[in-house]
């Protein structure tokens, strides 16, 4: 119902698999700055790696960023 509605929606999420899933745009923030800004579809494990400090696999599945 969200997805197919026309209004804005801020959510905090700490399941990066679950925010790329279902929002269109993402911020992804360390110690409280933004340091992506990005669409979901163009987060990469690099990103991910860098902001939240863990190894992300290369690989990603039908379930999303194994970290």
């Amino acid at each position: 119902i969200i997805e197919d509605s026309a209004k804005t929606i801020v959510a905090s999420m700490h399941d990066i698999n679950l925010a790329i899933r279902h929002f269109d745009r993402l911020l992804l923030m360390q110690n409280g700055r933004i340091i992506y800004d990005t669409p979901a579809k163009q987060v990469t494990p690099n990103m991910i790696e860098e902001v939240y400090n863990v190894k992300v696999s290369d690989s990603i599945d039908r379930f999303g960023f194994v970290i």
